[in-house]
C-alpha cells in the first residue's frame, strides 16, 4: 500500500506532537486503513483533548509476562493504567482483530481504568490472515489477558523512572525500515528495567525477535520487540518484515544503541492513561482490502489470456487488410 490512505500513520502520528512519541501496533486489521491522509489529524486532535483532566502518578508495577498456549503477554501497570504487550513468536503473529482488542479492554475495566493493549506485531514467515474472533487463537489471547489481569493487579508499586532514545537508522523501507528508525522507552521500577523497543517496520522476520531480545536482555531485566506496522514498506509486495531483506548483525547496533540510551536517560517520572474514542474516521471498511485484492488478482489473471487474444487478432487482421489492398 505504501503511501496510499494512512501508511505512514506511525510517522504522522509522531510528527504531530512535540515530545517523542512511540505509536504500536494495536487490534486492527486493514478494514481500519485509513482512506485518507487527512484522517490523522482527527485521531491527533482527540489524543490532544484526551489530556484534559489527565491523572499522573509517581507509581507503577514491576512487569510481569504471562502465557496461555501460544501467546504471551507482557503487563506492567503504570498507575490506573495497565499496559499489556502481545506476542505468539516463534509462532507467526498476525493482526489481531478489532473486537478481540475491545473484548479484552472490557473485561480488564473490572481491575483498571484503562488498558492500553499492543500487538507486538514481531514473527513473520508469510503473508497470513488476521486472527478472528471465535478462532483457538482469540482464546488464548483473551485467557492471556484474564491471567495478566490478575497477577498485574497483585503486583505491588514502586516509583516510576523513564527513560527513552530515538535512533535513526541507514536502512531504507526497500529494506523494511521506516522513517522512524527504533525507538526504546526504559521502565525502572523497584530496580527493575524493562525494556520497549518499537521498530518502524512491518512485521519481523521469523526468529528476528528472540535474536534481538537475547542480546537486549543482558542490558535490562525484561524486554519485548515491537513494530509500529507501517505501510510504508509495503511498496512491492505484502511481505516486507525487518531482518528479511537486512541481516540481525547490521541493525542490531542500533537497538542496542536504542536501549543503552534509554537507560542512560533515566530519570523520575509520572504516568497516566486515558481512553479517548476517534469519531468520524474514513477507514477502508470491512473487507475492502480483500475485495481490492481480489479484483486485482483476477484482472491478472485474465492479462495473458487478453493480450494473447489481441496480439493474435491485430496480426489476423493486419494479414487480412494487406491480402484486400493488394
Amino acid at each position: 500500500m505504501g503511501e496510499v490512505g494512512g501508511g505512514n500513520l506511525p510517522r504522522l502520528l509522531h510528527d504531530a506532537f512535540g515530545e517523542e512519541v512511540l505509536v504500536p501496533h494495536g487490534c486492527a486489521t486493514h478494514d481500519f486503513n485509513l482512506a485518507s491522509e487527512s484522517e490523522i489529524e482527527k485521531i491527533v486532535r482527540a489524543v490532544e483533548a484526551s489530556r484534559a483532566g489527565l491523572r499522573l502518578s509517581g507509581t507503577a508495577s514491576r512487569s510481569v509476562r504471562v502465557t496461555c498456549g501460544s501467546v504471551q503477554i507482557l503487563c506492567q501497570r503504570f498507575g490506573d493504567t495497565l499496559l499489556m504487550v502481545s506476542t505468539r513468536a516463534p509462532k507467526e503473529t498476525e493482526d489481531v482483530d478489532y473486537s478481540i482488542g475491545m473484548v479484552i479492554m472490557a473485561e480488564g475495566r473490572r481491575y483498571f481504568p484503562h488498558i492500553a493493549f499492543v500487538d507486538a506485531h514481531n514473527c513473520m514467515s508469510r503473508v497470513g490472515s488476521a486472527v478472528l474472533p471465535a478462532t483457538r487463537t482469540a482464546t488464548e489471547y483473551i485467557s492471556c489477558a484474564r491471567t495478566g489481569f490478575g497477577a498485574s493487579r497483585d503486583e505491588p508499586t514502586a516509583p516510576l523512572s523513564v527513560g527513552v532514545a530515538h535512533v535513526r537508522v541507514p536502512f531504507t523501507r526497500e529494506q523494511g525500515f521506516g522513517s522512524l528508525g527504533i525507538q526504546a522507552l526504559v521502565a525502572d521500577v523497584g530496580g527493575q528495567r524493562t525494556a520497549y523497543v518499537l521498530i518502524d517496520g512491518n512485521n519481523v522476520a521469523q526468529g528476528v525477535r528472540e535474536q534481538l531480545r537475547e542480546q537486549v536482555l543482558p542490558l535490562v531485566d525484561e524486554a519485548e520487540i515491537m513494530t509500529t506496522d507501517t505501510h510504508t514498506v509495503n511498496t512491492v509486495s505484502g511481505k516486507n518484515p525487518v531482518g528479511s531483506a537486512v541481516p540481525v548483525g547490521e541493525f542490531l547496533p542500533f537497538v542496542i544503541r536504542a536501549v543503552r540510551e534509554a537507560i542512560d536517560d533515566l530519570s523520575p517520572a509520572e504516568a497516566g492513561g486515558t481512553t479517548a474514542c476517534c469519531e468520524r474516521i474514513v477507514v477502508f471498511g470491512s473487507q475492502r482490502v480483500s475485495q481490492l485484492a481480489s479484483t486485482v488478482n483476477a484482472m491478472l489473471a485474465f492479462i495473458g489470456p487478453i493480450s494473447l487474444t489481441i496480439l493474435v487478432l491485430a496480426f489476423l487482421l493486419s494479414i487480412f487488410a494487406y491480402i484486400v489492398l493488394q
